[in-house]
């Protein structure tokens, strides 16, 4: 693939994003290292993230606003749930575009999954223990950010997040980032 990004390693595989290609590149270690096989995905996969078992691979899909959930054992794509907003606040019936999420954590528990929505300045929180779409998961939340958060991370106790932003106004930040949030109706 062209333009490789992140990487997840899993046994004697490695999942390669490759957003240029909208692909997951496998590749086969050990020995001469080769390509296994190519996930075409709906989006560009940004950030890679495998559960802890390695059953599970998700890809933060920069540009259809949703995380892939692929199967590491079939190499296919289980289905995607999306980051943009819980349908209960915003049903999206147009399909708008524009969340862009771009990292993944998930929890000590492996329960919540977070993406950071650059596009839309917010966290979404997607709990795994609860069947939303296609059974994967379900958007429960999005908590407001700074300006462009591009990374996330858990404390290890599951008590604090960490959001890093990647954009700022320059010089410095006393009042905090700016405010852009406006509330869109969907018809």
């Amino acid at each position: 693939g062209s333009y490789p990004l992140s990487i997840a390693i899993r046994g004697d595989e490695a999942y390669v994003s490759s957003p240029r290609d909208r692909e997951i590149v496998v590749l086969r270690l050990g020995g001469a290292t080769a390509v296994k096989e190519r996930l075409a995905l709906a989006g560009q996969p940004n950030q890679l993230l495998l559960e802890r078992e390695g059953r599970r691979l998700f890809a933060a899909l920069g540009s259809g606003d949703s995380v892939a959930v692929i199967d590491t054992a079939s190499h296919r794509v289980l289905g995607q749930i999306s980051t943009t907003a819980p349908a209960a606040v915003f049903k999206n019936l147009r399909g708008w575009k524009g969340a862009s999420p771009n990292n993944l954590a998930l929890s000590p528990d492996e329960k919540t999954l977070y993406v950071t929505n650059g596009g839309a300045n917010s966290l979404a929180v997607v709990s795994l223990a609860r069947s939303g779409t296609e059974g994967l998961g379900e958007l429960v939340a999005l908590v407001p950010t700074g300006w462009y958060p591009n990374a996330v991370s858990v404390s290890r106790d599951g008590a604090q997040l960490y959001v890093a932003n990647g954009k700022s106004p320059t010089g410095a930040n006393p009042k905090g980032c700016r405010n852009s949030t406006k509330v869109f109706q969907d018809d």
